[in-house]
């Protein structure tokens, strides 16, 4: 028919008709809604945008409701409920002063692990949560006690040739070092979709030479999704909620023994200039010397060592 002919009324009845149609495609209804966030992840807040209004009239859950794979909503980074009230690097301008906004929060016996922040092995200092909120990767409830969410994409990367990539442990730039055991992962940005969550981490932890987009072949339908709340191994006496994002992907040119890479994360931070010189050089890769730094060096990753293992071993959540 042609539409030129289309009265008023005609067309009035084919959009309530298309739009009971996208409905019914959009809003949360198992099991055909993973199909959805499929797409989603292809094209990010775009596709976010469009279907937004029609999410708002969906069941919502908190961001910390236990229960796995899809709960109706888009898969990306949102990191504070529209019903919690959280602070920002804006509100708190420094460590020290998240360090006093803690304290002032926690229960006096977590309170006083703060100090032990980043001198324990494998955990944190203060700095490194604050880097982490200036940078939108966790959010931080105003609330007694607090409450630190974080979304982290878990990538299990394969071979094609039934191994799967783990981490076996990180070398810190404190010298320590923390065992890992599990697959690449890393913390998204606010707003972030999980594929391109999922291929930030791997450039940043296999580095240029292992880990360029065009390596690397992602898995949309094998995404799933699970959240756990537990106090923080990196910041003991601090609940966080770790909405966690699992995706598969193949990487082919990887080596094929266990293999070594270099991140120096926060070697801008570095008090020894000449070492974050040297690393320029020798990587040629750029550095961000615009991350502040004021009151100690936040405890970052030199080395990651990966090992290869059979492709049925179960992955550790983070």
């Amino acid at each position: 028919m042609n539409c030129a002919q289309c009265g008023g009324t005609s067309i009035f009845r084919l959009r309530r008709m298309i739009d009971a149609a996208v409905d019914s495609i959009l809003i949360p209804r198992a099991p055909t809604f993973s199909r959805i966030d499929t797409l989603f992840l292809r094209y990010g807040i775009t596709g976010r945008s469009v279907a937004a209004s029609m999410y708002n009239n969906a069941p919502s859950d908190s961001p910390c409701t236990k229960g796995p794979d899809f709960d109706g909503q888009v898969p990306q980074a949102e990191l504070c409920g529209v019903d919690k009230q959280c602070v920002s690097a804006q509100d708190l301008d420094s460590p020290v002063a998240l360090m006093q906004w803690l304290q002032d929060r926690l229960p006096s016996s977590s309170a006083q692990q703060i100090f032990d922040w980043g001198k324990i092995p494998a955990t944190k200092n203060v700095t490194n949560l604050w880097v982490e909120l200036s940078q939108g990767e966790i959010s931080l409830e105003d609330a007694v006690p607090p409450k630190r969410t974080v979304h982290v994409v878990i990538v299990n990367i394969t071979n094609g040739s039934g191994k799967m990539l783990l981490e076996a442990y990180q070398e810190m730039t404190d010298g320590s070092i923390r065992e890992r055991n599990r697959p690449l992962s890393e913390k998204m940005k606010l707003g972030e979709n999980v594929e391109h969550a999922c291929l930030r981490g791997i450039r940043e932890e296999l580095g240029k030479a292992y880990g360029a987009d065009h390596y690397v072949q992602m898995l949309p339908h094998t995404y799933k999704k699970e959240i756990e709340e537990r106090h923080s191994s990196s910041y003991p006496g601090l609940m966080t909620c770790y909405i966690l994002h699992h995706m598969t992907a193949i990487m082919k040119h990887l080596p094929v023994e266990d293999f070594v890479t270099v991140e120096n994360e926060y070697l801008e931070c570095s008090v020894n200039r000449r070492a974050l010189d040297r690393h320029v050089e020798e990587t040629a890769e750029t550095v961000d010397t615009t991350l502040t730094c004021s009151h100690e060096t936040p405890v970052g990753v030199r080395r990651h060592f990966w090992k290869w293992v059979p492709e049925t071993t179960t992955s550790l959540a983070i």
